[in-house]
């Protein structure tokens, strides 16, 4: 089995602390998130909705900027918390709805990109993500504003052998994609049944050779010769776009925004495309082994997070686990 680590964070790992108002409001409504205490001005305090029995001290802009990174975009507040418990990848899996969406992610490395990606993963309904412990960032100030709360939405599975895992997630009834620059056909001709998980490599030398042999098809994104790749965190946002306008046919329930306020006219829908063979795992990948889908009892789907097919998101996703 493939799990996540418990030692992470920033500054100190057992600790980090939290910036800007979207990273903190989010990890304050999460009832798995232990938030230790908070420093804020008197306007952002009036934004934020503290527990009272938390410990939460005044401070002055200034103040806050010695506590967080130069430059780092504060917002008048911050807060230090714990990291969040251990998550199983045989639960994700297991709680995984019939049309599901995962990412993984060989040795992105870099904070921001992490937690754009996890901005994305809650945008298009992704069930979650999977990284490897050693080569990807531990919970972090800057990886939680980069997210903009999602990373206490998005379940984040790390493990210990990624090879293993995509073994496991190929057992789950997953199809492997593997995003290459080099790949002979798009991403859209790989779509194929519809619980798909899309591996990314780190920027640079992209997925290594291990994990290319543990995928089922290698698919690119059609991208103008202009450019000869884009950022990690913008493919994976491409990727998980193409993979909802496929697998999900119900749209998540609107926020009030100024669109809602002042629709526009409306434009009649178009008329769907029809459905295409899916391609067998041995026809894209030879050297793939042959797997055996799970039962149908095993597919059931947790309320608790968003995910492709639902017609309203939840509030917040727990990650948290009794046993470890």
């Amino acid at each position: 089995m493939a799990r996540k680590n418990k030692n992470r964070g920033g500054g100190n790992p057992n600790r980090p602390r939290f910036w800007g108002r979207h990273a903190v409001a989010a990890a304050l409504d999460n009832p798995d998130r232990r938030v230790l205490k908070a420093w804020t001005t008197l306007e952002a305090a009036a934004a934020m909705n503290f527990p009272k029995d938390m410990v939460v001290m005044r401070a002055e802009g200034p103040d806050l900027g010695r506590m967080v990174p130069a430059d780092a975009p504060h917002q008048g507040v911050v807060i230090e918390v714990e990291p969040l418990d251990d998550m199983w990848l045989s639960d994700l899996l297991s709680e995984s709805p019939e049309r599901a969406v995962l990412l993984v992610l060989d040795q992105v490395t870099d904070p921001h990109n992490v937690g754009a990606i996890l901005r994305s993963a809650a945008a298009f309904g992704a069930i979650g993500i999977v990284t490897q412990d050693r080569h990807s960032p531990p919970e972090s100030g800057a990886l939680a504003k980069a997210a903009s709360g999602a990373l206490e939405r998005v379940p984040w599975v790390r493990v210990v052998n990624l090879a293993r895992a995509l073994e496991e997630i190929a057992e789950a009834g997953f199809w492997r994609i593997g995003l290459a620059g080099d790949a002979d056909s798009d991403l859209k001709a790989a779509l194929g049944p519809s619980r798909v998980a899309l591996v990314l490599g780190a920027e640079g030398p992209g997925m290594r050779h291990n994990t290319r042999e543990h995928v089922d098809a290698l698919a690119r994104l059609p991208i103008s010769s202009a450019m000869e790749s884009l950022n990690v965190s913008n493919a994976a946002a491409v990727a998980l776009y193409a993979a909802s306008v496929a697998y999900c046919f119900a749209p998540p329930t609107p926020s009030i925004t100024a669109s809602t306020l002042w629709p526009r006219p409306s434009r009649p829908s178009p008329a769907p495309s029809p459905p295409t063979a899916a391609p067998s795992r041995a026809s894209v990948n030879p050297a793939s082994k042959p797997y055996s889908a799970p039962s149908s009892a095993s597919r059931s789907a947790s309320p608790r997070r968003a995910r492709c097919g639902q017609s309203s998101p939840p509030a917040m996703a727990s990650r948290s686990r009794s046993s470890r």
